[in-house]
C-alpha cells in the first residue's frame, strides 16, 4: 500500500512540475518526482515477487502429494 500511496504521490510532483501557461517548470522537481515513481514501483514489485510463493505454496502442495519418490511403486 505504500508503494502506491508513494507512487502517487511522486506523479502528483511531476504533473506540478510541468510547464503550464507562463511557467517553465522545473526539471529537477521532474526529474526526482520520476525517479521515486520508479523507486516506489520497483519496491512493490519486490513486494509482489515475494508474496507469489507464499500465496501459491498450499495450491502446489495439494496438487504435489503423492507424486513424490515415496509414493511412487516401486517396480
Amino acid at each position: 500500500m505504500l508503494s502506491y500511496v508513494g507512487m502517487a504521490a511522486a506523479l502528483v510532483v511531476v504533473v506540478f512540475a510541468l510547464p503550464s501557461g507562463g511557467d517553465q517548470g522545473s526539471f529537477w522537481a521532474f526529474f526526482l518526482g520520476f525517479l521515486a515513481a520508479f523507486a516506489f514501483s520497483g519496491l512493490g514489485n519486490g513486494s509482489t515477487f515475494r508474496q507469489i510463493p507464499v500465496i501459491f505454496r498450499d495450491q502446489h502442495m495439494r496438487e504435489a502429494e503423492g507424486k513424490g519418490q515415496r509414493r511412487r511403486p516401486r517396480p
